[in-house]
């Protein structure tokens, strides 16, 4: 089986999909890498796989939230200069991860999990995936925003930026670069924070 999910945005465009067999089950994110296979890039997928969940981002200081009805009930974290967590809300851990395999040449990040644990996608599952900049500095591992970029910080705007979100205060701003949405859903809308609270919407199994 293999689902197809697609967002495209920016220079920063990423495409997830999930496979699942009768042995692993694989998450890939289609992003641009740089500096080692996996680059400065900071990975998290919120997989909601039946009832009940949290929607709680990794961290608060991430500044957005899930969708209630994408609540997570697993969460894996990829990054390029640590390992890979997978963990449920109560913070334990339904297995080990079977590999992350980062490719430049396809510019795709795979996560492959046992099946037993993960489970098999169904149409009652949905996925939630944030793509942002990885910061080992930083207690919640993401880099920050500053107004405008500085060395080792994303800018909020450019110098002399003139929307709404150029007032805001950067360290409110979603921790994110990108999202994947569902069909409807503007990415550029979901991640202002000045239409309200950032909450990411998952993307449903059909």
């Amino acid at each position: 089986m293999q689902l197809n999910f697609m967002h495209i945005h920016g220079s920063v465009p990423l495409t997830a999909f999930v496979a699942a067999s009768n042995m692993t089950t694989s998450l890939c994110a289609e992003v641009p890498t740089f500096g080692n296979t996996l680059g400065a890039q900071l990975l998290d997928v919120y997989v909601h796989s039946g009832a009940g969940g949290s929607t709680s981002a990794a961290y608060a200081s991430r500044n957005y939230t899930i969708a209630g009805a994408d609540a997570w009930n697993q969460r894996l974290e990829v990054q390029g200069f640590q390992g890979s967590l997978w963990t449920t809300p109560s913070g334990t851990s339904p297995g080990t991860v079977s590999a992350v395999v980062a490719s430049t040449l396809t510019k795709t990040i795979t996560i492959a999990l046992p099946a037993a644990q993960f489970g098999t996608p169904t149409s009652d599952w949905s996925f939630s995936v944030v793509l942002t900049g990885q910061d080992g500095y930083s207690s919640d591992q993401a880099r920050g925003f500053t107004n405008p970029a500085q060395d080792y910080q994303f800018g909020v705007c450019p110098v002399g930026g003139t929307a709404p979100i150029c007032s805001r205060d950067p360290n409110s701003v979603p921790k994110a670069m990108d999202v994947l949405t569902p069909a409807g859903v503007s990415q550029s809308a979901e991640l202002d924070p000045t239409n309200g609270p950032v909450v990411v919407r998952g993307v449903p199994v059909p």
